[in-house]
């Protein structure tokens, strides 16, 4: 993933953002299909990201591109009281890649933007 404040070869940051090196728009703007930043140019082909508009999650152990994790909990199914009901055993959830089915960290999941609120 790009990272604000981070240092990129230019040419590494036009790849990371899915567009060939000659395709950048001058040396500040690397528009692509997998993120747009604007960088500083800090000489000798090196730029340093300022600012990222958009990008694409990706999973970072198999580098595709991320529109769905996939995730499991772990609930007890209890008869009380006449009933089944279902009981949260733990707060522990599994997300996972779709494309990999590698597990995804909670820092990993920070990086592609997933809400807490949601996991």
């Amino acid at each position: 993933m790009i990272e604000v404040g981070k240092s990129y070869d230019a040419e590494e940051l036009a790849k990371l953002c899915g567009q060939e090196e000659d395709e950048r728009y001058g040396h500040h703007a690397f528009v692509g299909e997998r993120a747009t930043v604007i960088a500083q140019d800090e000489g000798n082909g090196v730029v340093k990201v300022v600012q990222i508009i958009s990008q694409t999650p990706v999973c970072p152990s198999c580098g595709e591109k991320i529109d769905t994790i996939h995730t499991s909990r772990t609930i007890n199914l209890i008869h009380k009281d006449g009933k089944w009901l279902e009981e949260q055993a733990d707060h522990y959830c599994i997300s996972q890649c779709p494309a990999c089915s590698e597990e995804l960290s909670p820092e990993e999941l920070d990086l592609m933007g997933v809400p807490n609120e949601i996991r």
